[in-house]
């Protein structure tokens, strides 16, 4: 493929395995923002690209019985 400037490039395709990481990336950023930042310290935000809302934080959950 080329790019728009007209060089070679490689499109990376995210694999299954990937994506599984994803949350465990989440939950590290989201520790750090935690852990990192001053309370009034600006930080980026993730936004969800199919609702351009900011993504919801990560929670673990039980199964209730």
């Amino acid at each position: 493929m080329l790019a728009s400037d007209g060089t070679a490039y490689q499109e990376y395709v995210l694999t299954e395995m990937g994506r599984g990481l994803f949350p465990v990336i989440i939950a590290l950023r989201q520790w750090g923002e935690d852990h990192l930042y001053q309370p009034d310290e600006q930080h980026s935000v993730l936004i969800d690209t199919q609702t351009g809302e900011p993504v919801t934080r990560l929670e673990l959950r039980s199964k209730e019985n």
